[in-house]
Order: C-alpha cells, then structure tokens, then sequence
C-alpha cells in the first residue's frame, strides 16, 4: 500500500470556489477531497492545508480585505 500525502493551497481553494459563485461547495470537507483519484493501491495518511498572508502591492487593499475573512 502506497501512502500519499496532500497539500492544499487554502488561498487558492477558498478564492476559486468564491469566484464559482457555487454555495454547494461552502462546507467542503478537505480529506475527503483527495480521497476520489486515488488509486486502489494508494492510502490517503496526510492531509495538509495551509495560506499565507500576502503582501499590499498598489494600495488595492488586498491586505485589508485577506484579513477580513480571517
């Protein structure tokens, strides 16, 4: 049995569902995402989410508007 190991980039994820404008995806459950591809030998051991905080460029208020959502 091979065991994986899966990352999610939780800026991007939460970004393109929002952008979707899809309400059925709200209460995404993240293991159980990665759990569909996988192969029949393969084990889902892992599942990691993570962001990280982005940097003002241009005064557009993104930084303002990231941690609103926080």
């Amino acid at each position: 049995m091979k065991g994986v190991v899966v990352y999610v980039d939780g800026f991007n994820l939460y970004y393109g569902l929002k952008s979707s404008n899809s309400h059925r995806y709200n209460w995404l459950d993240i293991h159980k995402l990665p759990s569909n591809p996988l192969e029949p030998n393969e084990n889902l051991v892992e599942v990691h989410y993570f962001t990280a905080r982005i940097k003002e460029i241009g005064g557009r208020g993104q930084k303002r508007k990231q941690q609103k959502n926080i």
